[in-house]
């Protein structure tokens, strides 16, 4: 597969940003700190948007090991921090370009259709409460958004299809083959000086690309620099979930009216003990009404779902991902086996809507990840987001770009690199450090709340016993004995008072959520 290095981004500002790092001596970054970003994912790239926004003199060159157009996934609800992010990288303003009007609706039902508790901000509040519109925002569209912001700036760029495998301080009686050939690595690919001071990549052919005066790993949970920064004695295992995702390109034109009307613009939660399923609309334009379909459950083997409908496993992700045929109606009769018959017909019908569905074991780091004490401290190398601990779905998203804000603290004051050479001072090295240890530990500490969480919906029940959760259950079983008797009480007033404020929005908007604001 051949390597490409762009911006890959449509339309005229294609052109402001350099196909080839080595044309970048023209460009405002010379003399300026040369930064590395490893992972074009979401915290990646909005890193680079961000550092290439506020550090004119920087810069910035992001490795993808995948191909521009891998699945980028689907929405992402940006809570303050991705917000902000957004704000650093100059983008915030064009936030409705990639989020979907009314989506930051959310409704909770039993598995026998009923709705237990609508989640949303009432009209009435949103006067006191400005900005707490959380909008579904699309993440192809929000990393092409980024990517125009990077062309504009000219000082960044990023190079898909290289896997980097490994960083290490450079070395000047080394030799190593580089980017444009064989030479010593006291030269960089491009002519430049390489410091003592300064890292150099290197990627899976051996290529060493460099120098840098910081290298950020943003990888993802299979990182392979992850170990030079972090201490894990369980390191990458099985979680003994299992997560079976996929699509419905069309809900109105292919499911059930009922089910549309509950799904709305926004997501819908099904729950019940062993039952845990999520439709959300994640596009972001009037006419995409594309919804993601989630569906969890646990499994001793990693491939044990794989083998109970009868499918080969997949080796990459575009192997794994099943869009017509024989494996897709394989996988829709495992999830109508696996939901059972108390599940109602309406839930059974969206499993029938699948246009693509992908079965992926989930990953992830031990709980007492620490940072290597033995780590060589001269290294400038930080971990952000999921290559700092994979959290999984439903919050590593604001959690990484939460990673990339606070590292952006430590980088944008003016002493953070030497002027006239661009390195990376000790002071903000060591600031860099200490935000990787507090990112390490809030991730650890949401893992394992998250965990607890989402073992009430996947625990079975008993042989006999029915599946059905009401929300008192639901309340009753994650606050703990303790607190089981306010439960008791605040489950039926919760329904009630979310049930009387949404028919009141509608009757009087014709609408729930937040949505553009209008011309002024």
């Amino acid at each position: 597969m051949s390597r490409s290095q762009a911006p890959s981004v449509p339309g005229p500002r294609m052109a402001k940003m350099s196909m080839a790092t080595a044309a970048m001596t023209g460009g405002r970054h010379v003399g300026g700190p040369k930064i590395a970003i490893v992972g074009a994912g979401i915290a990646g790239l909005a890193l680079a948007g961000m550092l290439s926004h506020v550090k004119d003199s920087a810069r910035v060159d992001v490795f993808e090991r995948a191909s521009r157009d891998r699945d980028q996934g689907y929405g992402l609800d940006l809570d303050e921090n991705g917000r902000e992010a957004l704000r650093r990288a100059g983008i915030f303003e064009r936030l409705w370009e990639f989020s979907r009007p009314h989506s930051d609706v959310g409704k909770m039902c039993d598995i026998h259709g009923n709705v237990l508790l609508h989640m949303y901000v009432p009209h009435f509040f949103r006067r006191w409460w400005p900005d707490s519109a959380r909008p579904e925002s699309n993440r192809e569209l929000l990393r092409d958004v980024m990517l125009q912001q990077m062309a504009a700036g000219g000082n960044a760029t990023v190079t898909y299809n290289t896997a980097i495998q490994t960083v290490r301080l450079c070395n000047s009686s080394a030799s190593a083959s580089t980017s444009t050939g064989t030479g010593t690595s006291g030269n960089a690919p491009h002519g430049e000086a390489c410091t003592p001071a300064q890292a150099m990549l290197v990627d899976g052919d051996g290529v060493e690309r460099g120098p840098y005066d910081l290298v950020v790993d943003a990888s993802g949970v299979h990182s392979p620099l992850r170990g030079l920064r972090v201490a894990d004695s369980q390191g990458l295992h099985y979680t003994g979930n299992v997560l079976i995702h996929g699509v419905v390109e069309d809900p109105e034109a292919s499911a059930p009216p009922e089910l549309v009307a509950q799904l709305g613009q926004g997501t819908l939660f099904i729950a019940g003990r062993g039952v845990n399923l999520v439709l959300q609309r994640f596009g972001a334009r009037p006419d995409d009404r594309r919804a993601a379909f989630f569906y969890f459950t646990s499994h001793d083997d990693p491939a044990g779902v794989h083998r109970a409908a009868s499918l080969p496993e997949s080796r990459s992700r575009t192997e794994g991902t099943l869009k017509s045929g024989e494996n897709l109606e394989r996988v829709k009769r495992w999830l109508h086996a696996d939901m059972g018959t108390s599940v109602c017909s309406l839930y059974h019908r969206m499993v029938d809507c699948l246009d693509r569905v992908t079965v992926r074991p989930q990953y992830s780091h031990g709980n007492a990840s620490v940072q290597r004490e033995d780590a060589d401290d001269r290294l400038p190398l930080v971990c952000i987001g999921d290559a700092l601990k994979g959290v999984g779905l439903g919050g590593g998203g604001n959690m990484a770009l939460r990673d990339a804000v606070g590292l952006l603290a430590c980088l944008e004051p003016d002493g953070a690199f030497d002027p006239a050479t661009g390195q990376l001072s000790r002071e903000a090295l060591r600031a860099a450090r200490e935000a990787e240890a507090k990112g390490l530990q809030e991730k650890i500490a949401f893992a394992l709340e998250s965990d607890e969480r989402r073992a009430v919906f996947l625990t079975r029940p008993a042989d006999g016993a029915s599946p059905h959760m009401s929300l008192t259950d639901m309340m009753r079983d994650m606050s703990g004995p303790r607190w089981a008797w306010l439960s008791g009480a605040l489950a039926p007033l919760l329904t009630r008072t979310t049930h009387w404020a949404f028919g009141r929005d509608m009757r009087n908007y014709g609408y729930t959520g937040s949505a553009p604001p209008k011309p002024a």
